[in-house]
Parts: structure tokens; C-alpha cells; sequence
């Protein structure tokens, strides 16, 4: 019995797929498996680009009118917003085309719907030169009329049967555990620097911090005065003292601001601190 074989349909479905592909370069146009793949390839960047294509329109459609209304003092979403508050019947296809091909109509429109607010009535007439745009009520929803609503009949209610009483079993009290208190750890006290109640803010000084003035109230300088008064060799020494993360702080500039603190001269201070980086020059 002689071999049967579809050559005309197998056949038809490859010169389909290399028409498709007609036009590429080598291979990708006249090698059907090849061409394939091209073709499928593309028909999926065709499906995507049909979307794109809609997106980047309206894109180029809302530059054009917000080129075309900022020369009349409104931007693009107060222009669109006075275009709705009058029920407008136009697109933003047509107002960008009117805006690049023809600024007299679009002029037209702007001047009419510049005063317009969404409190003003919606059958406003908008008059133009040689443009005539009647605003159209928007479309409402049709109420549904009530009818006569339908009651419908209560249920036959089904007698409920007996429940059966379960015999009551006796419970029996459980022994309730002793509560052993546990002595609540406390945490040593740790002795902080004594604070004189006289004393000043040192934490006005950029770069003083609340730790660096507990270890300066520890060494006994309290006042913006004493601050002053001391070096910045010295300062650097207590800080030293105190331990190796205080050793990274750079005091040079701490006597001077402490003495325009001392004397008054906040506004001084203010501006000198602004050009300050954390306390140093």
C-alpha cells in the first residue's frame, strides 16, 4: 500500500511562516526553521507594541496641550480639569491636534473654559471664533422603579428534638502548686559624674555631646567660663583619659566657642558653628 502524505498542507504552512519573515537578513527570511522562531518572536513584540504604541500617543498627546495652555497661564491638569468641569466632548487627541494645527480654535477653547469651576452648571454654552462647543449632560445610570417587594413565607419551623442529658461527672479539685518567689536581680548602680547645679549647657558647644559633658562635669568644668579657661591640650588629655573612643573628638576649637558662649555672643556663635564640620575647622 503506497505511503500517504500531506505535502500540500505542510507545505502551505511554511511558505505562511516564511511570507511572515520576508525581509530578514540570511537565514532568519528563507530557512523555515529558522524563520520560526523570528516570526514568533516578533509577533510577541507586536502584541506588546500594540499597547506601547496606545500609551506613548497619549503621552505626546498631553505634552502637546500642556505646551499649548501654558502660554495662556494654566497648566496641563488645570486646564483638563476646567475642560471636564464643562462636560466637554473632547478628547486629548483632539485638543492636541488643535493646539498644533490650529491655535486659533485651540485659543478658542482656552478663553472659554478659563473662568469655569466645577460648582458652575454643566449646560454651559462655550462660544468661540468659529467654534461652537456645546457641553452634552453626562450620561446617568437608569434608576431601577421600585416595585412591590415580594414577601416571602416563614418556614414551617421543625420541633427540636430532645437533647440527651449527659451524666454529670464529679470533677476533682487539683492541689494548686506552691509559688516560689525568686528574688528580682537588680543592676549595680553605676556612679555617674556629679552635675553642679549651677552649671551650663555644654552641649551647646558643637561637638560636645551628652557623654563627652558627663566626662568634662567629672573633671570638675561645669560652666561655659571654665571651658574657656582651659587648653586644648588639656581637653585633649581628658578625653584621653576617659578612654580610646573619646580619642577620635578634636577639642581645638572648644575654648573658643565656650568663651562666646560665655560673653554673650550667641549670634556669633550661630554663625561660626555653621561653618563648622562636627566642631572642627
Amino acid at each position: 500500500m503506497p505511503r500517504s502524505v500531506n505535502t500540500v498542507a505542510s507545505r502551505a504552512r511554511r511558505k505562511k511562516v516564511l511570507k511572515l519573515a520576508k525581509g530578514n537578513y540570511g537565514s532568519r527570511g528563507n530557512v523555515w526553521t529558522v524563520a520560526k522562531n523570528t516570526v514568533e518572536k516578533g509577533l510577541q513584540y507586536a502584541y506588546r507594541d500594540r499597547r506601547t504604541k496606545k500609551r506613548n500617543f497619549r503621552a505626546l498627546w498631553i505634552q502637546r496641550i500642556n505646551a499649548g495652555v501654558r502660554e495662556y497661564g494654566l497648566s496641563y491638569s488645570t486646564f483638563m480639569g476646567k475642560v471636564h468641569a464643562g462636560n466637554l466632548n473632547l478628547s486629548r487627541k483632539v485638543l492636541a491636534d488643535l493646539a498644533l494645527n490650529n491655535p486659533e480654535a485651540f485659543k478658542a477653547v482656552v478663553e472659554q473654559v478659563k473662568d469655569l469651576t466645577p460648582q458652575k452648571a454643566a449646560d454651559t454654552k462655550l462660544v468661540g471664533a468659529g467654534l461652537v462647543v456645546t457641553a452634552a449632560p453626562r450620561s446617568a445610570k437608569p434608576v431601577k422603579e421600585a416595585g412591590p417587594k415580594q414577601v416571602k413565607a416563614p418556614k414551617a419551623e421543625k420541633p427540636a428534638a430532645p437533647k440527651a442529658e449527659k451524666p454529670a461527672t464529679p470533677k476533682v479539685a487539683k492541689a494548686a502548686a506552691p509559688i516560689v518567689e525568686e528574688p528580682i536581680p537588680v543592676a549595680p548602680e553605676v556612679e555617674e559624674a556629679p552635675v553642679s547645679s549651677d552649671g551650663d549647657n555644654l552641649k551647646l558647644i558643637e561637638g560636645i555631646g551628652p557623654a563627652i559633658e558627663k566626662i568634662l562635669n567629672g573633671s570638675g568644668i561645669t560652666t561655659w567660663a571654665q571651658l574657656a579657661d582651659k587648653s586644648a591640650d588639656e581637653l585633649r588629655a581628658i578625653l584621653e583619659q576617659a578612654g580610646s573612643r573619646y580619642t577620635m573628638h578634636k577639642p581645638d576649637t572648644w575654648p573658643k566657642q565656650a568663651e562666646l558662649a560665655a560673653a554673650g555672643k550667641f549670634d556669633e556663635l550661630k554663625a561660626w558653628q555653621d561653618e563648622l564640620d562636627g566642631g572642627k575647622e
